[in-house]
């Protein structure tokens, strides 16, 4: 099982994407891109011919993709870390899963929070720049941010296992429980439950954070989503589906360590995420 790697993101086109930015023109705000560390030789044309046509910048344009058309036809695309440790966690789920009864559903979320307890004793948390740790415990500090993640195993919600939350103010979080769906929460979670993970997400900004936990926050008063499976609704929502569903919308980072059935586990398990704050764990 893998917890907390920082890895690279989803599918990078082989020669393209990793150079790719754009250059304006202030003589007519026409746009294009650079390849490879260098600029097309469009700006050149346009500085030597100032009467290109508007018909013949398009065709330029499409000359270059048949270029690197050509060159993806050659080369193929570049399947990262990331996708290859996605395909292994999507493995990783019992085959037989879906035929397990509850109970059993049940142990084997327990058995992967128990492997993740097992790797923050060993490891420890981790300290970042949103997530210092200002108390200085082993433990870390418990997280008032907005946008930060709650999660805890505690409990048990029909097939789910634990329960997820995202913080909106140090006073407030936003949740979905099945009595009435998504609603603000007092920000007491280390006094309501024993075993928490406080999660911040790696690629994200604090100010994208914070518009994640608006997101969660504009979706109060919608119903509690007992469709699991359905992960995608914006209609209802259960818990860490509301997570999952405000970084997807926000950010464009997929927390669903597995895919299908998005489970509290699965947000502290994710590569996108780190664990900065723990009770009940060491």
């Amino acid at each position: 099982m893998k917890l907390k790697k920082l890895v690279t993101s989803t599918v990078v086109i082989g020669i393209l994407l990793s150079s790719l930015s754009q250059t304006s023109f202030a003589n007519d705000g026409y746009k294009t891109v650079a390849k490879e560390g260098r600029e097309i030789t469009l700006e050149e044309r346009i500085n030597k011919d100032p009467n290109m046509s508007i018909e013949e910048k398009w065709q330029y344009q499409l000359d270059e993709f048949d270029k690197i058309d050509e060159e993806l036809r050659k080369n193929g695309v570049e399947i990262t870390e990331k996708e290859i440790e996605y395909e292994n966690n999507r493995a990783q789920m019992p085959k037989n899963y879906q035929d397990m009864s509850i109970e059993e559903k049940w142990q084997y979320q327990l058995d992967e929070f128990d492997k993740i307890d097992e790797e923050l004793r060993e490891n420890g948390i981790e300290i970042t720049e949103k997530d210092p740790n200002l108390t200085r415990s082993v433990t870390g500090t418990y997280p008032t941010r907005k946008g930060a993640i709650l999660v805890t195993k505690d409990g048990k919600f029909g097939e789910l296992i634990g329960h997820a939350g995202i913080v909106y103010s140090p006073s407030q979080t936003v949740e979905s429980f099945p009595s009435d769906g998504v609603q603000a929460r007092e920000n007491k979670w280390y006094n309501k439950y024993d075993k928490i993970y406080g999660l911040g997400v790696r690629k994200t900004t604090v100010s994208t954070d914070e518009k994640v936990a608006q997101w969660c926050w504009n979706k109060r008063t919608k119903p509690y989503n007992w469709n699991f499976t359905d992960v995608n609704t914006v209609e209802k929502f259960y818990c860490s589906q509301l997570v999952y569903r405000g970084y997807k919308a926000e950010a464009n980072i997929n927390l669903n360590y597995g895919g299908g059935i998005v489970y509290p586990m699965d947000l502290v398990n994710s590569g996108e995420t780190y664990t900065s704050y723990t009770k009940g764990i060491n």
